[in-house]
């Protein structure tokens, strides 16, 4: 199966960056979003729908192979999935729950994060992130941060890849699994 150029020329194009670029001590939440080869989701994305090649051949065969993308996939998101994403803090609201006051923000992935041509460019994700006191006053709104948690439950439960036409296989967006997590860590994005 053929993609577009710009998705079959990212394993070069990050190979040629790795080489060339100076070795680094840098942990991965401190390295910049471009030296980062393969992000988890966009590596487990690209590998399914490689193995599927007839994935949008006509609606039928794109529902099924959906469906068996989110079963495949849905399961890793709880296991860090989304945790080299960088997500941009957007709002915060106090709500309750169970008679409990509780906080919940959102975040939204930050594809501004990344140049170039990457498959992470047509994603949108959302994160519904139930947050204490204590990270309250770490988050600052309109700043990112790689996030992790626990799932709660989810908000939306479907993969779905949109490319433009049925020939050229070109990707316009991935509609990503939106979630609602116990955020137990937020590590600024530099």
């Amino acid at each position: 199966m053929r993609l577009s150029v710009k998705i079959t020329l990212l394993p070069f194009l990050s190979f040629l960056s790795v080489c060339c670029s100076e070795p680094t001590n840098k942990s991965k939440a401190e390295q910049s979003l471009t030296e980062i080869k393969y992000l988890k989701v966009e590596e487990a994305i690209l590998k399914f729908i490689n193995s599927h090649p007839n994935w949008g051949q006509n609606d039928i065969v794109q529902k099924k192979t959906f469906d068996t993308l989110t079963k495949e996939l849905k399961p890793l998101i709880d296991r860090g999935l989304y945790d080299d994403l960088p997500f941009k803090f957007v709002a915060i609201q106090e709500v309750e729950e169970k008679g409990e006051k509780s906080y919940l923000a959102l975040f939204n992935f930050d594809k501004d994060k990344f140049e170039g041509n990457r498959l992470a460019k047509t994603f949108i994700l959302s994160v519904y992130g139930v947050v204490d006191e204590t990270m309250i006053a770490k988050l600052k709104q309109g700043n990112s941060y790689f996030i992790k948690g626990k799932v709660l439950k989810f908000k939306t439960d479907k993969f779905t890849v949109i490319k433009n036409s049925v020939t050229d296989n070109i990707i316009d967006f991935v509609l990503l699994p939106n979630v609602r997590m116990k955020i137990t860590n937020a590590t600024l994005v530099k």
